[in-house]
């Protein structure tokens, strides 16, 4: 996922040639995203952020509330469209992650620490909520 200032003047540089699973979001690359997602965390899309599909590009939108002004939109690259897409409120993130391995084809450790940290980057942009934890 990368990040995009909303008065970013064309399309965002540079995806085409991230890795299936390079899931980075640039703008918090210099630390680590707070906290982790536990594998049995069961994730949900936010009310706060729209997803639209924009010239072949999949994209985030936080919405705005009274009248703040939205600093950002997110681009998914095809993995993290394809991740997005799967997040229902029912999925666990080990049965996401269990996709992406039968999908792209990598291991399942790999993919379980991709989405770990896929799913931490959306939830540090308030992109999705968790329904469901272990110990609920």
């Amino acid at each position: 996922m990368s990040r995009r200032p909303k008065d970013h003047p064309g399309p965002p540089g540079g995806l085409a040639g991230v890795a299936p699973l390079a899931l980075s979001l640039p703008a918090l690359a210099h630390a680590a995203p707070s906290g982790s997602i536990d594998l049995c965390a069961v994730p949900r899309q936010s009310s706060r952020m729209v997803s639209r599909m924009v010239s072949g590009e999949h994209i985030l939108v936080p919405l705005a509330s009274r009248g703040a002004d939205i600093d950002s939109i997110f681009n998914l690259n095809p993995t993290g469209t394809f991740i997005w897409e799967r997040i229902d409120g029912v999925k666990t993130v080990a049965e996401i992650a269990a996709l992406v391995a039968a999908e792209f084809l990598v291991s399942a450790a790999q993919a379980a620490t991709d989405c770990e940290e896929f799913f931490a980057q959306l939830r540090e942009v308030q992109a999705i909520e968790i329904v469901a934890s272990p110990g609920d």
